[in-house]
């Protein structure tokens, strides 16, 4: 009986060793599953700070797209210049006095503009009397700005090149009256230029 339980002893003894090295073995895989679980932590927060920075980057790199945009579109306006009022008779004939006059000749000059688009560009001209009423056509004819509906006098047509071009046009009407006159045109929706003319 006592040799019986010797040997049960050392059964039980070498299945407790076996039972050690079974659980070292586990411990060195929880200690090398702690230090790959450390390791991804850290990579994680350094990715989430990654993906924090290149969302910064992209919202900055968005905001300073959308300035540049703003500053192109800014930019791209055709301005007109040199903006005058020259009165003419029924014969088209320059005339001193604006109350003899069968219509009035707007000229300008449409500056020149890389940034601007060439081709066709409808010029809209609106000329507001002394008293403070536009001149407009019969059909008091609009063209849309700024999402509103305006009137304008007169209307041309012009081959816009990037580079200075002279324009006239006409406002046709009567009864014009000495004082001082408001020029307004219009290219594209936008205020090209502005202008008062003294007329006598």
């Amino acid at each position: 009986e006592r040799r019986l339980n010797y040997a049960k002893i050392r059964a039980y003894e070498k299945e407790v060793g076996t039972l050690r090295t079974v659980m070292q073995g586990y411990i060195r895989q929880i200690d090398s599953l702690n230090n790959i679980n450390k390791k991804l932590t850290k990579e994680n927060i350094t990715y989430r700070k990654e993906i924090s920075s290149a969302k910064l980057r992209a919202e900055m790199a968005e905001e300073r797209a959308e300035e540049l945009n703003n500053k192109v579109r800014v930019g791209s306006v055709i301005r007109a210049r040199a903006i005058g009022i020259t009165p003419l008779n029924a014969k088209s004939k320059e005339v001193t006095r604006v109350k003899g006059a069968a219509r009035l000749r707007i000229e300008c000059y449409l500056a020149g503009n890389e940034l601007a688009e060439p081709g066709a560009k409808a010029v809209y001209v609106c000329v507001k009397s002394p008293e403070g009423y536009v001149l407009s056509r019969p059909d008091a004819a609009t063209f849309e700005f700024e999402g509103e509906q305006k009137v304008y006098s007169a209307m041309r047509e012009v081959d816009y090149d990037l580079s200075d071009l002279p324009v006239g046009i006409y406002v046709n009407g009567n009864g014009f009256t000495p004082g001082t006159y408001k020029v307004e045109l219009y290219i594209d929706g936008r205020l090209a230029g502005s202008s008062e003319v003294a007329m006598r």
